[in-house]
């Protein structure tokens, strides 16, 4: 009982933590959004304060940590300006149809479920996922008992001690003032990232296109079935998809809304998704530039806003890489195979085969080239689009063009990654897509 009021209490303090922050940049917005974003937020501050404390050789441990963090908490009482109530919103989205109804069903069914699993892997059953064993929640667990963040090659118990560690971070700081490491609490604040943060895409997607786009968004990505195995946690990837989304649609709402305060809060998300996994910075940082470049010069209006967020957001970025360079660590996980440069044709049918035929993904892509091919014929392309079909070719170009075809034929990693491509596709569809039903609604 002991154990579980100490990791109750510091997911609260987290989510207040983010809370704040939220409030302070969107005083205006549904306070149930402010709240679910509490969590996401919550846990970038996790990773800076960790990030930090490494950076300047403080232990990790409850003092400075929950101290720290206890801080940030009260210190913007005294600060921050005072909330404005948002006018009450009508919702124009009417159950009117049986189809909408039947869709808004089936949808929330798959939510549910998928939540079930979720809870009873995180929380009830072991981790069985071999590279959490060798790198993920071990390099958590190991870190936490040395009250330091293992970066090198010197702990032969984890395999890949170089990649970002936001996971980490928020696992340490959530096993604080427990008497031993306990997986459920580590799984456990993970699958409450995935909760919040997909609650905070609900709300949106539903500011962007109303109640029943966003549900059948929400459970069109919980309903991929490797993601779905996923939500059970001990991987980086799902993390990694749900900061990418949240930056995604914070993105949309600054493109359409023209409020600056959403791109920050897109900037936010994009910079955790750096200190997420490797990943972080070439198939999102890297697609999210451009897409951002894109709207500068296609907005006079926007020019403004997106110079004051440029070199913030690109020296927060950066600060990974000159950190991990002058540790020694690699910025890619398999060092120099991921830059060696090797053409190989017999990549190509395996990877149709992963997406088209093995069952990691369903019937997916068949749905996601079909949309596409209608949105290019309609000539209805959403801005966001970019970021997704930017990160599938760069993804495509990894396999066919570098020896991580090797890793490919292994079929180790591709599948798990291909779920972030996927995960945008599916955000920008909706956008495209929910336009059409928002005007008959």
């Amino acid at each position: 009982m002991t154990s579980f009021l100490f990791a109750t209490s510091i997911l609260l303090l987290l989510i207040l933590e983010g809370y704040i922050i939220a409030t302070y940049l969107l005083p205006t917005e549904p306070q149930k959004l402010r709240i679910s974003l509490g969590l996401p937020l919550g846990a970038l501050m996790a990773f800076c304060v960790i990030f930090l404390f490494t950076i300047i050789n403080i232990p990790l441990n409850a003092t400075s940590i929950i101290g720290t963090h206890a801080a940030v908490v009260v210190i913007p009482f005294f600060l921050m300006r005072p909330t404005q109530k948002r006018a009450p919103e009508n919702d124009r989205h009417t159950f009117h149809t049986h189809f909408s109804r039947s869709l808004f069903s089936v949808s929330t069914a798959i939510i549910v479920f998928v939540s079930i699993y979720a809870t009873a892997h995180a929380l009830l059953l072991p981790t069985l996922h071999y590279d959490s064993a060798v790198n993920w929640n071990m390099r958590s667990k190991i870190s936490w008992h040395k009250q330091h963040l293992i970066l090198d090659d010197q702990e032969e118990r984890i395999a890949k001690p170089h990649y970002p560690f936001l996971y980490h971070s928020l696992q340490i700081t959530a096993m604080q003032l427990q008497p031993t490491w306990k997986e459920p609490i580590a799984n456990g604040i993970h699958l409450a990232l995935t909760l919040f943060s997909f609650l905070s895409l609900f709300i949106l997607m539903r500011l962007l296109r109303g109640r029943i786009v966003s549900t059948v968004f929400v459970a069109t990505i919980l309903g991929i079935p490797l993601l779905s195995l996923h939500t059970g946690q001990s991987y980086a990837d799902l993390p990694l998809i749900q900061f990418a989304l949240l930056s995604l649609l914070s993105l949309a709402l600054f493109v359409e809304k023209r409020e600056s305060t959403w791109l920050t809060l897109s900037s936010l998300f994009i910079i955790a998704t750096v200190y997420t996994k490797s990943d972080g910075l070439f198939f999102c940082f890297v697609p999210w530039s451009l897409l951002v470049l894109h709207q500068w010069l296609l907005d006079e209006e926007k020019r403004q806003a997106i110079n004051y967020h440029a070199v913030p957001t690109l020296l927060a970025v950066l600060l990974w890489p000159a950190f991990a360079l002058s540790k020694g660590l690699a910025l890619t996980p398999h060092g120099t195979d991921d830059i060696t440069l090797t053409f190989s044709w017999d990549a190509i049918p395996v990877i149709m085969k992963a997406l088209f035929v093995d069952g990691s993904f369903g019937i997916l892509w068949y749905i996601i080239v079909f949309l596409l091919l209608l949105a290019i014929r309609g000539k209805r392309v959403h801005s966001t689009l970019l970021w997704g079909l930017l990160s599938f070719l760069f993804y495509l170009g990894v396999y066919i063009f570098t020896s991580n075809s090797a890793y490919l034929f292994l079929r180790q990693s591709f599948d798990r990654q291909m779920l972030l491509p996927a995960a945008l596709l599916i955000a920008s569809f909706a956008l495209i897509y929910g336009q059409k039903a928002e005007s008959k609604a």
